[in-house]
């Protein structure tokens, strides 16, 4: 039972961990320039809120890049 609970919670962390690192991948990207970046909203939690305003902050950021030249 104690390997099974362990299983469990590594599927668990994944789950949790996986939009965490595809944001920190996009904010790095975003802070490299490349403000196309897009993440996919998997949830409609706080992750899923973070990643629509990580998405609104790299099309306020096109925005801005493209009125300068």
């Amino acid at each position: 039972s104690l390997l099974g609970a362990a299983a469990i919670a590594w599927l668990l962390a994944r789950n949790l961990l996986s939009p965490v690192r595809d944001m920190a991948a996009a904010t790095r990207t975003l802070a490299n320039g490349n403000y196309g970046v897009a993440i996919a909203k998997t949830s409609n939690d706080e992750l899923g809120q973070l990643a629509d305003d990580v998405n609104t902050l790299a099309a306020a950021l096109a925005a801005q890049q493209a009125s300068r030249q």
